[in-house]
């Protein structure tokens, strides 16, 4: 079963999701967001990273008397054959309004910057999840490092626990435990961002809430979440910087007004228009 992390921050209160025109649509219309599993995400680097990390530092940690016989190849073949854990993200940011967000989602239909009340994942019985945190990525080196040595001494902890101290049993228990840290674990690179995601552990593929939609080549599998109450978890929706603002905002209002979303920031959804001025039209 993966671990997650225990929260060491506080949880803001809202935090913001940015996507296109359409899947806002498909959002507010199905109320449900889509949690996507993190082995099919468009950036394969971002899961290598935490791999040639951990194998890096085994390296440096090789002189150890419980680490010094670990075949490297041997854990690179372990981590690349086996099947990886099911593991679902949905991705959010602390950045409201933020410019190189729009960068990637204002492209040939306008972005939606969405105000999500965070309380919303606290709800984990409901979804008959087993496994799913909000967690906070984290952009540091020296974070990752202590990261990195937490999953190997749990790993050496829990097979002396259980008396079966040898290098195939250590390499076997990293190797579950590094999937676990993966979803948070990335490169200051990405720093601007802020992110923070919701991962879920999908333990039962017969469940109804994990499904499958093709994208370009292959199958992406993902993961439900079911909104029962769009007010009191769509608390703002921001529009994206494009051509057309005020057409697209007074359609964007009647829209939401349609499906029980009224522009009211006391009383319902705040919507408004990105303040902005990035162009890509």
């Amino acid at each position: 079963m993966i671990k997650f992390e225990t929260i060491d921050v506080e949880i803001p209160k809202i935090l913001y999701h940015y996507t296109d025109l359409n899947s806002f649509m498909g959002i507010i219309e199905k109320k449900e967001l889509w949690a996507s599993n993190i082995m099919y995400s468009n950036d394969q680097a971002e899961l290598q990273y935490p791999i040639r990390l951990l194998l890096n530092r085994l390296k440096q940690r090789s002189n150890e008397e419980k680490l010094n016989n670990i075949d490297l190849i041997t854990l690179s073949t372990i981590i690349e054959i086996n099947q990886t854990p099911r593991i679902c993200v949905f991705s959010l940011s602390t950045k409201k309004d933020n410019l190189s967000q729009w960068r990637g989602y204002s492209k040939s239909v306008p972005g939606i910057c969405l105000g999500i009340d965070t309380s919303l994942f606290n709800m984990q019985k409901f979804y008959n999840l087993e496994r799913a945190q909000l967690v906070k990525c984290k952009y540091d080196d020296e974070e990752h490092i202590n990261i990195i040595d937490n999953i190997i001494n749990e790993s050496i902890s829990a097979i002396e626990r259980d008396g079966r101290l040898g290098n195939e049993n250590i390499m076997y228990q990293i190797y579950e435990r590094l999937y676990s840290y993966c979803p948070t674990i990335k490169t200051d690179g990405f720093q601007d961002e802020n992110e923070w995601r919701y991962i879920i552990e999908v333990k039962d593929i017969n469940a109804s809430s994990y499904c499958f939609r093709q994208r370009n080549t292959t199958l992406l599998p993902y993961f439900i979440l079911k909104i029962e109450d769009l007010k009191k978890v769509i608390k703002e929706i921001i529009i994206g910087p494009n051509p057309k603002e005020k057409i697209t905002e007074d359609a964007v209002i009647d829209f939401c007004l349609k499906n029980g979303l009224r522009n009211s920031q006391q009383f319902g959804t705040n919507i408004s228009t990105s303040k902005l001025t990035y162009m890509n039209w």
